[in-house]
């Protein structure tokens, strides 16, 4: 196995996963206003139909008066243990196992320092429990939302502004004027720091307030996601969460974090926000709870996961791609899909598991690549027309899949049908696995068999003047790589071609050792100036920039730079690849990066690859995301080229649509009803990759060379 000159050894890393709790979880209503966690790690949540506490991974309602069927607003966990709920029926405290009403109705709690708790509504604020006093008049016409006691004084957050209580009067905190100062009179939530700083949620972003003279804005420009922040809560390690009408947000260690609808939370609208000891976060929205939590996990113990989803919901005899639910939550009946790519998918899945394989010896590796590689060459010898490669293949009557539109024919024995049209990307995608397989898993027959396969598929383009003739005799949409067509009729196209077809015809020379495939290379080169073609094949604006070519880019590159050591070749196909991988490396894609330090032995950004690697999320299904809610990413201003809006900056993987690597990583919106899910291949190729070529580097966890499991994360 070729070593890393540059490598990174890695650890565990939190992991986060979510958790759904609707009305079948036992929560009154799925209506979720207020919440908090105690001291003994219990969750109460505060619902419009009462109150319910998680018992055992179940919500009970609470049975208490007042409290069982009556909308709860407010609710807080006291330092000494106590659990205080505001209803309409009351304010009411847990104390020594029992339920007490304390007060009238309150839209706010807040405790003090000497453990006092206080108490707001229209009517004023109180010292709940105490039983003495009357209510501290509010200022007149404000209408309260939020208390906070920080720096000795008791705040009042209101719609009309932010006051502070002092002497048994209110002063106003006044608005700024865009400089410093609070920037919005719409102050929704207020929460105190144990620094006495004094953060401050409102209708355009947030504040931070030392209580005395200085101010810090948070909007958009700072780095907060949301437009304006409804709730807060404090996490254990210096964690903050933020929620209003366009989802969550957490700063941790200086880093924002997006959480959208539905793969973090049940609706867009976050209600309530409470965060326990241990720092799983409980966010409250309208149509349910959802529960973060991080679970410590290795990249290999993620892999183990992932491998358990293709192999439960992708895996069609061999073929590996997205597929579909009649519900998002709702696993049990699969529908696979046939799809434009499923030689490209299948490809890319066959070479994670050879990199599997040879990277820990484990036999179900060399399986599951054996069971895909035969499904690829099925797509190259089902077909009416030697040589020709099928989009994708159905048995007759198969069950449980979906075939894409398109034309479909009958194979030659009547067993399958197959589809035509075939595109380069599932040319691409065979070579690649081809040659991949062909090194680190095949034995000797299967080395015949796959010489055999590469040397009709490159003959039959070869003998059709470099292009993909299809069943009807004439070329796909798709198949070019003749020059006519590439240096004269299609300039956007000629370095990606170009690269292409040398990239193939290397691969049936190093396979074959056929001199014919060569003298083709090189006379593409010497009298096509092919070689010259390839080294901008990037395209950049005002050329329409396509991240589909750019995967298939990469997975030319691959093979042909693994094969050619022709220093004058290697000097043109070189500066190809660092020009193409210098744009492409803002977007952070490990397997881009893996594959240009496998084949320039340059540092190829490591540690980008193993933070996209540790982002992307447990649920890879297809639910909406809407990053143009967003206050905080610039706009790129060339974006209406793409019809869509799009962001300046690559977006961390956990705050996309589910994607493949031929997605616009710069793109906002996208994803689905949640009712289909990519298969996790995306993940599976950069990380054995990594594995297999050194530059990643773990201790033992799910896989060890000899079969050994270990477990530090559950599954579920």
């Amino acid at each position: 196995m070729s070593q890393a000159t540059h490598r990174l050894s890695i650890g565990p890393y939190p992991q986060e996963f979510r958790g759904f709790f609707g009305r079948d979880q036992g929560l009154p209503s799925e209506n979720v206003l207020a919440l908090a966690v105690d001291a003994k790690e219990r969750v109460w949540a505060g619902t419009d139909k009462g109150l319910a506490v998680l018992n055992r991974g179940r919500f009970a309602r609470v049975a208490a008066r007042g409290l069982a069927r009556s909308p709860v607003r407010a609710l807080l966990a006291d330092t000494g243990g106590r659990v205080w709920a505001a209803s309409e029926g009351g304010l009411r405290v847990l104390e020594r196992g029992k339920w007490s009403r304390v007060g009238a109705g309150a839209v706010a709690l807040a405790e003090g320092v000497s453990g006092d708790i206080w108490a707001v509504s229209e009517k004023g604020v109180w010292r709940a429990g105490t039983g003495g006093g009357a209510p501290i008049a509010l200022p007149e016409g404000v209408r309260p939302t939020s208390l906070a006691w920080c720096a000795g004084t008791l705040w009042l957050g209101t719609l009309d502004g932010l006051f502070a209580l002092g002497d048994g009067q209110w002063e106003h905190v006044l608005m700024g004027d865009g400089g410093s100062g609070l920037l919005n009179r719409h102050v929704y939530c207020l929460m105190a720091d144990g620094v006495g700083h004094l953060w401050i949620g409102h209708a355009i972003g947030g504040n931070i307030f030392d209580c005395g003279k200085g101010w810090y804005s948070l909007r958009g420009e700072q780095g907060l996601p949301l437009l304006q922040v409804r709730v807060m809560a404090k996490g254990p390690n210096g964690e903050r969460w933020f929620g209003g009408r366009t989802g969550a947000a957490k700063l941790e260690r200086g880093q924002w974090h997006y959480y959208s609808a539905q793969r973090w939370l049940p609706a867009l609208s976050v209600q309530a926000i409470a965060v326990g000891p241990e720092g799983t976060a409980w966010l409250g929205t309208p149509e349910g709870l959802s529960r973060i939590e991080q679970r410590l996990m290795t990249l290999e113990e993620k892999a183990l996961i992932f491998e358990t989803q293709v192999q439960a919901r992708h895996n069609r005899y061999g073929f590996v791609t997205v597929s579909s639910f009649k519900d998002a939550d709702n696993f049990a009946e699969v529908t696979y899909e046939a799809s434009d790519n499923d030689g490209l998918w299948s490809a890319l899945y066959c070479a994670a598991e050879c990199y599997r394989y040879a990277a820990t010896g484990e036999e179900e590796a060399r399986r599951l690549a054996r069971k895909t590689l035969n499904a690829l060459i099925m797509l190259a010898e089902k077909t009416s027309v030697p040589g020709l490669v099928a989009r994708a293949l159905v048995r007759k009557g198969e069950k449980g899949v979906e075939k894409s539109g398109g034309e479909w024919y009958d194979s030659p024995d009547g067993k399958w049908e197959w589809k035509a049209d075939t595109s380069s990307d599932e040319i691409d995608g065979h070579y690649f696995a081809y040659s991949i397989y062909y090194d680190l898993v095949a034995d000797e027959r299967e080395k015949g068999r796959l010489r055999r396969v590469v040397r009709r598929m490159t003959d039959y383009i070869m003998a059709n003047g470099y292009l993909l003739i299809d069943v009807d005799g004439e070329p796909t949409t798709w198949g070019f790589w003749n020059p006519e067509r590439l240096n004269y009729d299609w300039p956007e196209q000629k370095g990606l071609n170009a690269l292409e077809v040398l990239s193939h015809l290397k691969v049936a020379y190093y396979m074959t050792g056929e001199e014919k495939y060569q003298r083709a290379y090189l006379e593409l080169i010497k009298k096509h100036h092919y070689g010259l073609n390839v080294i901008d094949q990037k395209v950049l604006r005002p050329g329409s920039i396509n991240h589909s070519d750019d995967e298939l880019a990469f997975t030319a590159y691959y093979p042909l730079l693994k094969y050619e050591r022709d220093p004058d070749l290697r000097a043109m196909l070189d500066m190809s690849m660092r020009r193409s991988w210098a744009i492409e490396q803002p977007e952070r894609c490990p397997w881009f990066n893996f594959i240009y330090g496998a084949v320039t032995g340059d540092a190829c950004d490591i540690e980008g690859a193993v933070r996209t690697l540790r982002e992307i999320p447990m649920d890879l299904r297809y639910w909406p995301v809407r990053n143009s809610l967003r206050a905080d990413l610039p706009l790129d201003p060339h974006a209406d080229r793409f019809r869509r809006p799009q962001a300046t900056e690559a977006l961390p993987a956990d705050e996309r649509p589910a994607f493949k690597w031929n997605s616009n990583p710069y793109e906002l919106d996208g994803g689905g009803s949640g009712a289909s899910e990519e298969d996790a291949t995306f993940f599976l190729l950069p990380y054995w990759m990594g594995r297999y070529y050194g530059f990643i580097q773990e201790g033992p966890g799910a896989w060890a060379k000899k079969g050994k499991r270990t477990r530090r994360a559950r599954t579920g």
